[in-house]
C-alpha cells in the first residue's frame, strides 16, 4: 500500500482492535498519547521531532531510533519503546490501543498492543492484563506478572490466546478464560474466592491429632536442598493420585543430581538402596530419590551433612514426615519447618457434572511460585474439596490433613483422574495433571444447587456455585 494511505489503514486497525480486544479494563483515558519522556536522539512523528510533552493525534505513527527509548502515556497506561515504531490511541474500555511495527515495547497498566515482527515484554508488575496481537499469526498473546491471569476477561471469539506467568506460557481456547500451560482446563465463570459470609472452617480442623502443630525441632527453618533459605517451588503434594494409593509427602522441585542435606540433627537410616526410591531417614524426615553418601548410623549436622545426591533424571526431592508410624503432612498450620514458603493463587474448580453415582468435580491450584528445572511448575492438587447442598451442611470429600489409607483412593478419586508419571517429568518441558474428586455417592435429594469449595495448602479458598437443573449442571 502506498505510504499516503498508511495513516488510513493504521487508524483502521486500531479501531477493529478495539472491538476485538477482551473489554477487562473499565477506566477510560485521554484521546492523545502523550510523550512522557525520551532519552537519546528524539522520536519523530512524520519526520518532525517531539519533545516531552508533545501530543501524538490518534494513529500517528511515531518512529524510535534503535539506541534511543520514548515512552508514551495515556490516562493510566503507558508504553516505553525502543529501536521501534508504533502507533497509539484510546479505547476507554481498553485503554491504551498501540500498533507496534517493529522494535521493542514494554508495557504498563490497562493497554492493548497490536504487533508485527515485534516483541512485547511486559512489565515487572503490570497493573492490567495486557493483549497482544501477532497480525501474521492471527494470534493473540496476553502477559501478565501473577494472579491478574485469574482474573482476565474473557477470550474474544475466534483468537488464541497464550499468556506469560513467570517465564510460563499458555494458551487460552476459544471464548474461554486465559489458563496456562501446566493448567489442565480454565477458570469457570462465577469461580470466586471465599468470603466470610460462606461461613467456611479452616479446612486442617478436623481434631485429628497433628493436623496442625505438631512443629519438629530444627534449629532453624529452612529448605533441605540450596539455597537453604530461599522459597523452593513444588511439584506435589500429600494424598495426591499415585498408581500405589496416595502420594506420602511432598515433592520439592530440583535440578540434575542436586545435593541433599537433613533437617534435623540425628543419624542415617538408609532404606531401599540401589533403587530410584532409595532414601535416608534422619529424625521425623525421610529423604527420597536419594544416592546415599552417608553411613548407616553416621552422625548426621543439620544444612552440613550431605546425605547424597538425587538420583538420575528424578529432578525432585520427595520428602516426607512421619510421627506415630503415620505420615504428616509436611506443609501443615503452625508445623511447617519449611522456609519461607507462601502461594497467594486459590484453587480452580471446574464445573462438577453428573456421573451415574453422583457428582464429580475437577480441582486444582496452580501455585504463585513457579520454577524450571528441565520441566515447568505444574499444578497441585487441592488441599481439601467440599460441597453443599442449597443451604445445607459443609461436607468434606477431601481433607488431606494426614497421610490417607490406600484403600479410600476409589472413594476419593474419579476414575479418569490422571497424573503425570516419572517419564512426563524427565523428558517433558510440561506435564499436567488432571485432579478429578468424587463429590457424591448417593442419591441426590431436592437439591436446586451445589456448591463447591476447595483450600491450597495456604489456605486460599475458592468457591464455585452450580445450579441443578433436569439432569445437567448449569452455571448459577
Amino acid at each position: 500500500m502506498r505510504r499516503a494511505g498508511s495513516r488510513t489503514v493504521l487508524l483502521g486497525t486500531l479501531a477493529t482492535a478495539a472491538a476485538l480486544a477482551p473489554a477487562a479494563h473499565a477506566r477510560t483515558c485521554d484521546a492523545t498519547a502523550i510523550i512522557a519522556s525520551h532519552h537519546g536522539a528524539a522520536p519523530r512523528l512524520a519526520g518532525h521531532r517531539l519533545r516531552n510533552g508533545d501530543r501524538v493525534p490518534p494513529g500517528g505513527l511515531v518512529t524510535v531510533r534503535a539506541r534511543a527509548r520514548a515512552r508514551l502515556r495515556i490516562g493510566a497506561a503507558s508504553v516505553s519503546a525502543r529501536g521501534a515504531r508504533l502507533a497509539a490511541a484510546c479505547a476507554r474500555r481498553q485503554g491504551l490501543l498501540v500498533l507496534l511495527d517493529r522494535g521493542t515495547v514494554l508495557v504498563r497498566g490497562p493497554a492493548t498492543v497490536l504487533t508485527r515482527n515485534a516483541r512485547v515484554r511486559p512489565a515487572a508488575r503490570p497493573a492490567r492484563f495486557a493483549v497482544i496481537r501477532d497480525a501474521r499469526r492471527r494470534r493473540t498473546t496476553a502477559r501478565t506478572a501473577g494472579a491478574p491471569l485469574l482474573v482476565a476477561a474473557t477470550a474474544p471469539p475466534r483468537t488464541t490466546v497464550s499468556a506469560a506467568l513467570r517465564g510460563q506460557s499458555a494458551v487460552v481456547d476459544r471464548g474461554a478464560q486465559p489458563r496456562l500451560d501446566v493448567w489442565p482446563f480454565a477458570p469457570p465463570a462465577g469461580l470466586r474466592r471465599a468470603r466470610r459470609s460462606d461461613r467456611l472452617p479452616a479446612w486442617d480442623a478436623d481434631g485429628a491429632a497433628c493436623s496442625v502443630g505438631c512443629r519438629p525441632f530444627v534449629r532453624r527453618p529452612a529448605w533441605p536442598l540450596r539455597p537453604f533459605h530461599a522459597q523452593h517451588a513444588l511439584r506435589a503434594g500429600i494424598d495426591e493420585l499415585r498408581p500405589s494409593g496416595f502420594h506420602v509427602g511432598i515433592d520439592i522441585q530440583a535440578g540434575e543430581r542436586q545435593r541433599v542435606f537433613a533437617l534435623q540433627d540425628g543419624f542415617a537410616h538408609v532404606i531401599a538402596r540401589g533403587t530410584v526410591d532409595e532414601r535416608v531417614r534422619v529424625g521425623d524426615f525421610l529423604y527420597w530419590h536419594v544416592r546415599h553418601r552417608v553411613r548407616e548410623g553416621q552422625r548426621v549436622v543439620a544444612l552440613r551433612t550431605v546425605l547424597g545426591r538425587l538420583v538420575h533424571n528424578a529432578r525432585h526431592l520427595h520428602l516426607s514426615e512421619l510421627r506415630g508410624g503415620r505420615y504428616l503432612n509436611p506443609l501443615r498450620r503452625g508445623g511447617r519447618v519449611l522456609a519461607p514458603w507462601g502461594d497467594t493463587l486459590a484453587p480452580v474448580i471446574a464445573r462438577p457434572r453428573r456421573t451415574p453415582t453422583g457428582f464429580a468435580v475437577r480441582v486444582f491450584d496452580p501455585q504463585s511460585f513457579t520454577a524450571r528445572v528441565g520441566y515447568l511448575t505444574p499444578v497441585l492438587a487441592p488441599a481439601a474439596v467440599a460441597f453443599r447442598l442449597d443451604g445445607g451442611p459443609l461436607r468434606f470429600a477431601l481433607r488431606a490433613t494426614h497421610g490417607l489409607a490406600h484403600g479410600l483412593v476409589g472413594t476419593i478419586f474419579a476414575p479418569d483422574a490422571h497424573r503425570p508419571g516419572w517419564d512426563c517429568f524427565a523428558h517433558r518441558l510440561v506435564c499436567r495433571p488432571d485432579w478429578d474428586y468424587r463429590l457424591l455417592t448417593l442419591p441426590i435429594p431436592f437439591a436446586r444447587r451445589l456448591t463447591v469449595y476447595a483450600w491450597d495448602w495456604a489456605g486460599n479458598a475458592s468457591v464455585l456455585a452450580s445450579a441443578l437443573r433436569g439432569r445437567a449442571v448449569l452455571p448459577a
